[in-house]
């Protein structure tokens, strides 16, 4: 008998997607190859277990992410694999977050300087997109 082995070959590239908080989003890659091969997926170079937020379709082509964070931004990597070797396909995610309420800042404590001198304020914060930073 005779075994054929072939190659796997990516069919379906990954497309970057943009989400909203809150919202979902869906990525879909599809390989061929003989055997058929295995799927399996990354976040930030980090696998990704099916489950919760993350969820993995049976067949291993599709991921889910929804209930959309700020953290769940960055790249996705499908991977399919068999006994000849392993591909894959990136793609982005952005996650689009609204404005809040203006935020407090609780300061550290006071600073007595002398007039005529400079003072630093600092703050530090996260946003999908620009923002606009005001001092009362």
């Amino acid at each position: 008998a005779v075994t054929v082995y072939v190659t796997v070959v990516i069919t379906t590239q990954l497309a970057n997607r943009v989400g909203k908080e809150a919202g979902s989003v869906m990525f879909s890659c599809d390989a061929s190859g003989i055997p058929a091969p295995q799927f399996y997926w990354t976040h930030n170079t980090n696998n990704i277990t099916s489950g919760g937020d993350q969820v993995i379709s049976t067949d291993g082509k599709t991921l889910t992410v929804s209930k959309l964070v700020y953290d769940y931004r960055g790249m996705y990597a499908c991977f399919a694999s068999n006994v000849v070797n392993t591909v894959s396909t990136t793609g982005s995610l952005t996650v689009n977050v609204p404005p809040r309420e203006p935020v407090t800042v609780p300061t550290n404590g006071t600073q007595d300087i002398d007039l005529g001198m400079s003072a630093i304020f600092s703050c530090t914060f996260a946003a999908s997109r620009p923002v606009t930073v005001t001092w009362d």
